[in-house]
């Protein structure tokens, strides 16, 4: 199955049921609390999407990489042509910055 087929074969799916495509689809992120509903709709009338789940976005940014084995793959590059240099930085760096910046914060 080529990539087109396969996107088309999950618009498909998307637009046919939503909400047990994307119950699905969320599978595979790592929830602190997994949701009951991917849609909602709230007393407003308007939609919420997981509303009932919990994540946290940095640990899923960061952290998650490192638990998976990626902690000394390339997670950002810094690429400046103003200043004409290039910096590249893995998850574990990343992380020992955002730890120092936290404990300076605290």
């Amino acid at each position: 199955m080529n990539h087109l087929s396969s996107y088309n074969q999950a618009y498909e799916e998307g637009a046919q049921n939503p909400e047990s495509f994307w119950t699905n689809q969320a599978e595979s992120v790592a929830w602190f609390s997994k949701p009951t509903h991917a849609i909602t709709t709230n007393s407003e009338g308007l939609q919420e999407w997981f509303s009932d789940g919990t994540i946290n976005t940095s640990y899923l940014c960061i952290d998650k990489h490192i638990d998976d084995g990626f902690g000394d793959e390339v997670a950002l590059v810094y690429d400046s042509a103003v200043r004409g240099m290039v910096e590249e930085y893995t998850y574990n760096q990343i992380k020992e910055h955002v730890e120092k910046l936290a404990g300076g914060l605290q």
